[in-house]
């Protein structure tokens, strides 16, 4: 049926779609977004991003930075995990984990993450101070 034929091809980071009117449309992906958060309490959730109904998220790719005010002696252990709300600490699903020190720095790109559909992205941190941010984009299939 019209409208209901999505064919996504990740290798291309493309997508093809059948309109209402029968046409194929092939189009690349959206732009990816940048999702900020200063995680400046411990043990506290952190939203990056909230789900959208009938849409997946897709991780691209995140940048981290431990700062000055991280403990010297001991490394602050970082999460970035699916849950199921906003404020959820409980860990439904982990993307990972990671343990960074005082002054670190960490891009991790190119990433093509699919987020379960109708999960938050969370974060988390054992320490203050950690600058994590997220980019990615919607895509309905």
């Amino acid at each position: 049926m019209p409208g209901e034929f999505c064919l996504v091809d990740t290798l291309k980071r493309q997508s093809a779609k059948i309109s209402d009117y029968g046409e194929v449309k092939v189009a690349p992906y959206a732009y990816s977004l940048p999702y900020f958060q200063n995680m400046g309490t411990a043990n506290t959730a952190y939203n990056f991003v909230p789900p959208k109904q009938d849409q997946f998220f897709v991780i691209t790719g995140v940048l981290m930075q431990a700062n000055k005010n991280v403990n010297a002696s001991t490394a602050a252990v970082v999460d970035l995990y699916e849950a199921d709300s906003a404020t959820d600490l409980v860990i439904d699903t982990s993307v990972f984990q990671i343990e960074m020190v005082k002054n670190d720095r960490l891009p991790l790109v190119p990433l093509n993450i699919k987020v379960t559909e109708g999960k938050f992205l969370n974060g988390k941190t054992t320490d203050d101070d950690v600058l994590m941010t997220v980019t990615g984009y919607y895509v309905i299939c």
